[in-house]
């Protein structure tokens, strides 16, 4: 008797995404933008900037281009290069600060070099390039690691995902690029999640976790603050059966609410108690 061949688990491929903070009249707002539905993962979703870590981000080249990458070991800083140079390139948001006597980076100047950098067939050479010609620092050290998720094993294209949070950068408009990100905004957390809970939005379950996971923080210093009161340890959700319904679980004591819920019915349909306590404080 034959059995049917099982398929192979694909690799996560290393990834970085960033949750780009911002104090506004409302509380604290996270940036937020929809992948095209032409994509073959996460297609018509809402997410945070970001992708795939590529061989270019873990160039030697890029500790000298970088402030505080003496303190970040080599995997670490080229995570944290994608994380900023998928933002720049995404957003057109640069996270970087000038060499010398300038405060702010030029609106017009950063267009031009995003502009070149999707210009070229390597993007990520180009954006290199641009940094050390324009004698720029990458902030990593802003880059505050938030947590990581791994794409279940039983789908066929996995990333292993690390989540920064970082306060955006002053005078910098964010504007999605039209290609991969088709839409955009700033939200409150809590309305993020309930746009998802109507069903105005698609999220995957990172994303809306991460959303509840801000809650609680009125401001851009206590979410920064936050981040280091949980160890990050590998988030990858399995599937349990219980009763004949499916649940998905992820581990305990990484810094979220629930570590449980239907796969059937992945919407938040009821606000968090940390949802409940904001909005009791507004």
């Amino acid at each position: 008797m034959t059995h049917p061949t099982a398929q192979p688990i694909a690799t996560a491929r290393p990834a970085s995404t960033v949750m780009l903070l911002r104090d506004a009249a409302s509380g604290l707002e996270v940036f937020m933008a929809q992948r095209s539905r032409a994509l073959d993962f996460a297609r018509g979703a809402l997410v945070f900037p970001g992708g795939a870590v590529d061989a270019a981000d873990a160039d030697p080249a890029w500790r000298s281009l970088c402030r505080g990458a003496d303190d970040i070991g080599d995997e670490e800083l080229a995570r944290r290069v994608a994380a900023l140079r998928e933002t720049f390139e995404e957003i057109g948001v640069l996270c970087a600060e000038p060499r010398g006597e300038a405060n702010a980076l030029d609106g017009q100047q950063l267009r031009e070099w995003r502009a070149e950098c999707m210009g070229r067939e390597s993007a990520n050479d180009a954006f290199r390039e641009v940094v050390a010609r324009a004698e720029l620092r990458l902030r990593v050290d802003a880059l505050v690691p938030w947590s990581r998720w791994i794409t279940p094993r039983d789908l066929p294209k996995r990333f292993d995902t690390w989540f920064y949070a970082i306060r955006a950068p002053a005078g910098q408009r964010p504007i999605h690029d039209g290609e991969e990100l088709v839409a955009s905004t700033w939200v409150t957390p809590q309305q993020g999640l309930a746009d998802y809970a109507a069903g105005r939005c698609e999220m995957i379950i990172a994303t809306w976790m991460n959303l509840e996971r801000l809650c609680p923080s009125p401001d851009v210093a206590h979410a920064l603050a936050s981040a280091g009161r949980h160890a990050i340890v590998p988030i990858e959700p399995r599937i349990e059966t219980r009763d004949d319904a499916a649940w998905l679980v992820i581990p305990e004591n990484c810094g979220y609410e629930r570590t449980e819920v239907p796969s059937q019915e992945r919407r938040p349909t009821n606000p968090s108690g940390a949802q409940r306590d904001q909005a009791r404080r507004r």
